[in-house]
């Protein structure tokens, strides 16, 4: 079991320590034996044979934190909606005001 806790750390004044919540995370992920992206991984032999019998744990995991894939157009999409929405509120909102007399009737 390969775990990158590397992230996982208080700074104190002249060392680093690992908090109590920590060390329960670190010690709960070893128990569970599952593999967490970007945290840990669960090495079978084979898997550490391809590694040439490296155990460096960055052959293992990638902690770093990696950019997920985003679909622009599902965005382009969901702003749309939103963008109509607005649209919808701002005219209920003017209709509101110009019934209150607060808004002219011809401000649309």
């Amino acid at each position: 079991m390969f775990i990158d806790a590397s992230n996982d750390f208080s700074e104190g004044e002249k060392f680093n320590f690992l908090a109590d919540e920590d060390i329960r995370k670190i010690v709960l992920t070893a128990k569970n034996r599952k593999n967490i992206r970007n945290y840990a991984y669960l090495a079978t032999y084979e898997d550490i044979r391809k590694n040439e019998f490296n155990l460096n744990i960055s052959r293992y995991v990638n902690a770093s934190n990696e950019d997920e894939y985003i679909d622009i157009m599902l965005v382009r999409k969901e702003r749309e909606i939103i963008k109509n929405k607005i649209a919808a509120l701002e005219d209920e909102m003017d209709q509101c005001l110009i019934k209150l007399g607060l808004l002219p009737k011809d401000s649309r």
